[in-house]
């Protein structure tokens, strides 16, 4: 998520409350007691490829999504409104292949675990809540992870926070490290390395890191051709991809040999954005995203202030990354988990899965919950039965029933 110019401000933060809070702030850089120490360790869960965690903001518990694309934090406009958190201006937020204005709320301070205080964060106001499906109300953009060096431990699903400066001698011994960049204007970090093309050649590129994003690498198109990485005859899934209150559809393929430090994955499914859209809105000279189908194999340290990545296999570790299979999306409609859609020519669609039918049971498990089912779909490597109940209005539990079941191989 890419953010560009913005309108004059409409009102300010109190001027004291400010002085104060940077008087304080002041103080703890320069007081010799404070120790370069770890500060909080918070839980995190997984859904998928999604993180989200718990934070304090004006006393009130709510979940954020952590999401290194995006530049700046984000909640729910509901929320703003309810809680009276005060609009500062409006700001453009680019988005997939769209930018779109929304307002953007005084600054607020979150906290980690009620104890430790994040300074100066404003948030961008977008009704995510819209949006029945997720499982958070605010996204923790590089605006706020930037603070603190941040690790990200896959294995026990936590996360700790560090003060900026800390040591990392002990912390990150075992892992491999990896010099990252942002630029002036944008947080948003991001890596040189390398891809190799299908006729051998190596193509060296700029991507930028992007926990949010569910896929394993994205990136153009016209790129991707431009350079080799696939060719006019490679198999490609239409492939539909949602952000928030934000959808557009491109293509998946599988790309050859993505390097991560001394890691190699010698194969993997990439999502391919049609046109240029995507590199101008994630910015100048860069070859795409690294998600977090690739992340999340590693255990991290986030320092955006001494450039690094430092990155550790987890004990679920695999080159192997996770490529389309079920074929079928979903999503929450009137209390009621529904298919949303159905890829073409996919076993889901010759075995009779269609949009708007609800789903009544996935591998044995009925649930109002969409992320168990999401769940299920995206970690199953075997066959899965799937029953839905199709041709009738939501509100008639007499309908047809129709089980299916899908083989859940590889679509690439």
């Amino acid at each position: 998520m890419r953010h560009e110019t913005c309108a004059k401000p409409q009102q300010k933060p109190e001027k004291m409350h400010t002085i104060l809070r940077l008087i304080f702030l002041a103080g703890l850089m320069v007081s010799p007691w404070v120790s370069k120490a770890q500060l909080a360790e918070i839980p995190f869960e997984t859904y998928g490829t999604k993180m989200v965690v718990e934070l304090t903001v004006k006393g009130k518990k709510i979940n954020f999504m952590v999401d290194t694309g995006a530049t700046q934090s984000v909640l729910d406009s509901a929320l703003v409104k309810s809680m009276d958190l005060g609009i500062w201006r409006t700001q453009k937020v680019g988005g997939i292949g769209t930018v779109t204005e929304y307002e953007k709320t005084l600054f607020q301070y979150p906290s980690l675990n009620d104890s430790v205080e994040i300074p100066f964060v404003p948030f961008i106001a977008i009704p995510i809540s819209e949006d029945a499906d997720r499982a958070f109300d605010g996204i923790i953009g590089a605006d706020m992870f930037k603070k603190f060096i941040v690790e990200i431990d896959q294995d026990t699903q936590v996360m700790r926070f560090y003060e900026n400066g800390t040591s990392l001698d002990s912390i990150a011994e075992s892992y491999t490290k990896l010099h990252i960049r942002t630029l002036f204007l944008s947080p948003f970090p991001f890596l040189k390395t390398k891809l190799v093309a299908s006729n051998g050649k190596t193509v060296r590129g700029k991507f930028y890191l992007d926990t949010e994003a569910f896929f394993n690498l994205g990136m153009d198109r016209s790129h991707a051709e431009r350079h080799g990485l696939i060719g006019s005859g490679e198999k490609t899934l239409e492939y539909p991809i949602r952000g928030i209150n934000q959808e557009s559809t491109g293509e998946m393929a599988l790309l050859p040999g993505l390097q991560l430090g001394e890691y190699t994955f010698p194969e993997l499914a990439t999502y391919l954005h049609p046109g240029e859209l995507l590199l101008s809105n994630i910015g100048p000279k860069k070859n795409g995203l690294i998600g977090n189908g690739v992340l999340q194999q590693f255990n991290t340290i986030w320092d955006y202030k001494g450039g690094a990545l430092y990155i550790k296999p987890s004990q679920t570790f695999t080159t192997e990354l996770p490529t389309p299979r079920s074929g079928v999306g979903l999503k929450t409609q009137d209390g009621q988990v529904v298919v949303r859609r159905v890829l073409k020519d996919s076993p889901a669609e010759q075995l009779g899965l269609k949009e708007g039918q609800i789903i009544v049971s996935i591998d044995g498990i009925t649930t109002d919950n969409i992320l168990e089912y999401k769940k299920i779909l995206y970690e199953a490597r075997s066959p899965i039965q799937v029953v839905v109940r199709q041709g009738i209005p939501s509100t008639d539990a007499e309908g047809e029933l129709l089980t299916v079941t899908l083989p859940m191989q590889p679509l690439l």
